[in-house]
């Protein structure tokens, strides 16, 4: 017999009953009520086993908002039942916590949504594409073009920028380092924990913020680059960019990296059990619809969906 999803007031209850049992001033009492809630119904159970989840759900992010979240001790009962209800998309937000823009972000001149797209046009001639959930400034001076990358990904095209009496170069800034255009296209990412610039035509120039010697990255090659330092150029994958056009390219690409992927553009957490993540799969597969893309996943590969709740899925051995 199925499994019903839990309802959301089940899961709030959880929820308070983690922020209670982690408040500072949690007794053998509270402790003493939680296994009596706990043992009372399946539901319960279930709820409890999401909580601890995503507690182990934690240890893949970043640690400045881990920590945030989830070390409540010596931190106020409200704050770490908001911490914990925002990551399970409990309430107004429905989305992970740390996927949310930083505060940046929220008064950046040109967003997107998760999920969502933009063009932008700039006024040397340059063109934009925002990837979800992505946040930038654009600052032209009479000396420089500058694009601060908050969060998310751009695809830029850079203009010849013939108003200008002087050469101005183009820069992307991250909190990684400064990428500069060399008359190009290419993209930029921004992580927690690293830049990444995929270049498709001509070059670019890479510095680490921590002042480390530049990189050259040419057409065709993408490089990761940290404040300490940037890696060696890699040869391009087919998927670079093809959100551009609606849809992630995969040949031969691992479950886990593309159920990653395809997270990027829903709220809620998706995720990928480890026992299949390392399946090799191919196709194309819609961004704009990811649903669609785990069913086209389900038919064509031994994988099922498991919905704990509507926003919590998971892909699992079938």
């Amino acid at each position: 017999m199925p499994v019903r999803p839990l309802d959301d007031a089940v899961i709030l209850e959880a929820s308070r009953w983690f922020a209670r049992l982690h408040a500072e001033q949690a007794s053998e009492d509270d402790r003493q009520a939680w296994a009596r809630w706990h043992t009372a119904d399946p539901s319960h159970q279930r709820a409890w086993q999401l909580v601890e989840d995503v507690r182990a759900q934690f240890e893949r992010v970043p640690r400045v908002v881990a920590g945030h979240a989830l070390d409540a001790a010596g931190r106020a009962r409200r704050r770490a039942l908001g911490q914990l209800l925002a990551v399970l998309g409990v309430g107004t937000a429905g989305m992970l916590a740390w996927r949310q823009l930083p505060w940046g972000g929220w008064l950046a001149g040109y967003r997107t949504r998760v999920g969502e797209r933009r063009d932008v046009a700039l006024p040397d001639g340059s063109a934009l594409s925002l990837n979800t959930a992505s946040a930038v400034d654009v600052e032209f001076s009479s000396t420089r073009r500058l694009l601060k990358l908050h969060a998310g990904e751009v695809l830029i095209r850079t203009g010849a920028d013939a108003a200008a009496s002087t050469h101005r170069p183009f820069v992307v800034a991250t909190r990684h380092g400064e990428v500069l255009a060399l008359g190009t296209r290419f993209t930029v990412r921004t992580e927690a924990d690293y830049g990444e610039v995929s270049v498709l035509e001509k070059a670019v120039k890479v510095q680490p913020a921590g002042g480390i010697a530049p990189l050259i990255v040419p057409a065709g090659y993408h490089a990761r680059f940290t404040v300490h330092g940037a890696e060696a150029p890699q040869p391009n994958n087919v998927s670079v960019a093809s959100w551009q056009y609606g849809s992630i390219i995969a040949v031969d690409m691992p479950l886990g990296g593309l159920v990653a992927e395809l997270s990027r553009y829903r709220h809620g957490y998706l995720g990928c059990h480890p026992s299949i993540a390392a399946l090799k799969v191919s196709g194309a597969f819609p961004i704009d619809d990811t649903d669609r893309a785990m069913d086209a996943l389900v038919q064509a590969f031994p994988v099922r969906v498991v919905q704990r709740t509507r926003l919590w899925v998971t892909l699992e051995p079938r």
